[in-house]
């Protein structure tokens, strides 16, 4: 008789705690951010300027208010220069950034990529880690 009032209590507190965390998991919300489109006026060249124009999709849940942020690898195929950025507001939008760049086509060490990132507002300084971030790597004309 003590043995099942103990396994009926232990699985009433299993029961609690799994809707507890459950609960818990569930309020919490993600920030996302991924992009839409990629264009240029024309064919992308091994070191032409060209402007990117970059249309993202964003949802900020986690603040009032972020920075939107377009990088590109044109100087070492593992680093990304940020370029055009612009202050978004908490919810979901779609937005456009544009940056005038120099493609670096890095061949066997690396594709040529675009990076988008929502940093926290006002931007920290120093290293932070991103809300949200996604990136596309960008072909070479013929």
């Amino acid at each position: 008789m003590v043995s099942r009032s103990l396994f009926f209590i232990s699985l009433i507190i299993v029961a609690g705690l799994s809707s507890a965390f459950g609960q818990e998991t569930e309020s919490k919300k993600a920030d996302s951010v991924r992009i839409l489109a990629v264009s240029v006026s024309g064919p992308v060249r091994d070191g032409v300027q060209d402007e990117f124009t970059v249309e993202i999709e964003y949802s900020l849940d986690s603040a009032d208010a972020a920075m939107a942020s377009i990088g590109f690898n044109s100087d070492d195929p593992s680093r990304f220069r940020m370029t055009g950025k612009k202050k978004i507001l908490r919810g979901t939008n779609v937005l456009t950034l544009k940056a005038l760049v120099v493609p670096k086509d890095w061949k066997e060490r690396g594709d040529f990529i675009v990076y988008v990132n929502l940093t926290p507002y006002p931007v920290p300084r120093g290293r932070y880690t991103p809300l949200a971030s996604t990136e596309r790597v960008i072909d070479f004309g013929p």
